[in-house]
């Protein structure tokens, strides 16, 4: 089994294989097969001691399975991501995402810029926190509007920079939704 393995996962492979059955406990291997076609193939195995009448160690029995498409589409969705994340971080628009208690969960670059405090400093904080005091009364049922109904909205307010100076922001939110069952949405987009 060990002449299918491919090349880029080879060394691991076989680093994880040989630490399992020094451990004589049951252990898993996910990597890329070369089957009978010439194809390769996402297998995930599980490999258990097999012992004796006696209990004595006389080697191992493995099942695989083909995981192909499930790990390809992880990869897929990695990749997305990645590419996404890329395009959020070089957008020339401030964006951020909030949790459904308007606790700061992402924000690029550019809304660092806008509002003032450093990306550390906003994952601290809440939307209201840095939300001018005089328009939080307006923003914060429209916010849970938002939370409760999925309703997007678009509005003026001033942030409070860490500074003190104030910044008119023009923000146009939208609700993320998961397909989480029992569950509505999951953050809120802030831009």
């Amino acid at each position: 089994w060990r002449r299918i393995i491919h090349p880029e996962d080879a060394a691991r492979i076989l680093a994880e294989s040989i630490a399992g059955e020094a451990r004589l406990e049951t252990f898993d291997l996910e990597g890329r097969y070369r089957n009978a076609n010439g194809e390769w193939r996402w297998l995930h195995s599980t490999s258990s001691p097999r012992r004796d009448a006696q209990g004595r160690h006389i080697g191992f029995i493995g099942v695989a399975h083909d995981v192909t498409e499930a790990k390809e589409g992880e990869l897929s969705l990695r990749d997305r991501e990645a590419q996404l994340s890329a395009f959020i971080n070089q957008s020339t628009a401030g964006f951020a995402q909030v949790d459904l208690r308007g606790q700061f969960t992402l924000v690029n670059d550019r809304f660092c810029e806008i509002a003032g405090w450093s990306r550390e400093e906003l994952m601290e904080m809440r939307m209201l926190d840095i939300t001018h005091p005089e328009d939080r009364d307006r923003n914060r049922p429209l916010f849970e509007r938002a939370v409760h109904e999925g309703t997007p909205y678009t509005h003026e307010k001033r942030y409070v920079r860490k500074d003190g100076s104030i910044v008119w922001v023009n923000n146009s939110v939208s609700v993320i939704r998961r397909k989480t069952p029992g569950e509505f949405p999951q953050g809120v987009v802030d831009l």
